[in-house]
């Protein structure tokens, strides 16, 4: 992933996502801490940054929030919040084919986070939304949307499931305040 050829980065891509999705005894443990050590994502989402990589990497990205939120109920490291920033700074900063990619990477994650990593990535949202408010962005808009029904999908299980326990607030509707402001 480190080497500026762009058939080696794909490779890399595919070997990784080949291990992942193998039915063959894999220790996912150290896969999932190989990925964070060898900054796989942080790789991913760099100065080398490339829309066909992130279409390859989703189910990389995937594999890292759902496989800790599953992992025998022990918190690893959890998905890093460094990730989450970097990939909303590449969506702000980037040319649309790479923003597109995001989109679907950030959807793809939203389902399987934590409430913790979903309130960030809730605050992130909102701190971007001023600056492409302004714009006409459907493509922004579409994305809210998206985002907040995996997002609402998420804590209606958790609220069914502790309905005594939980009180509501604006930070658990996620997106829904933000969609909101822009109408």
């Amino acid at each position: 992933l480190q080497s500026d050829n762009l058939e080696k980065r794909i490779y890399a891509v595919n070997y990784i996502n080949d291990k992942i999705s193998s039915k063959e005894n894999i220790n996912h443990d150290l896969i999932y801490k190989l990925i964070l050590e060898e900054q796989v994502m942080q790789l991913l989402l760099g100065d080398n940054i490339h829309d066909e990589l992130l279409k390859r990497s989703v189910s990389i990205f995937a594999f890292m929030a759902k496989y800790n939120k599953d992992s025998h109920n022990n918190e690893l490291e959890g998905f890093p919040d460094e990730i989450i920033d970097l990939l909303w700074d590449n969506y702000l900063s980037k040319h649309e084919s790479i923003s597109s990619q995001i989109r679907i990477i950030i959807c793809k994650i939203s389902c399987y986070l934590s409430y913790n990593k979903k309130q960030h990535l809730y605050k992130r949202l909102q701190n971007i939304s001023n600056q492409l408010r302004m714009e006409s962005h459907e493509a922004y808009f579409s994305f809210l949307t998206q985002l907040t029904k995996e997002c609402l999908k998420y804590a209606k299980k958790i609220h069914i499931k502790h309905y005594n326990e939980i009180k509501t607030n604006e930070n658990d509707l996620f997106g829904i305040p933000v969609i909101y402001n822009i109408i």
